[in-house]
């Protein structure tokens, strides 16, 4: 019986806190891409549009990666959530 409870404590712990969890991670994905691509156009801009330069490629190429982790890390909570649903 007290396992039950702690269960449906938890149950409703995780329904509660993960979704709004969840938006912010996501939220600080793409702002790491918004940030990411800004730097990264000021660079093109300073180098006159060098598209070889590889300060550019590991500038955006290092922001597009941090915030796929952040993503990914939203999509893992998440799923959490939905297999605790489907139970």
């Amino acid at each position: 019986m007290i396992r039950k409870k702690q269960g449906e404590n938890m149950e409703a712990f995780l329904h509660t806190v993960v979704p709004p969890t969840v938006i912010l991670i996501e939220l600080l994905g793409v702002v790491i891409i918004i940030i990411g691509v800004g730097k990264a156009v000021y660079h093109l801009l300073q180098n006159q549009f060098n598209f070889r330069n590889e300060d550019l490629i590991i500038e955006i190429a290092s922001a597009l990666s941090l915030s796929l982790e952040f993503i990914l890390a939203a999509e893992i909570l998440m799923t959490l959530v939905v297999s605790d649903m489907q139970q």
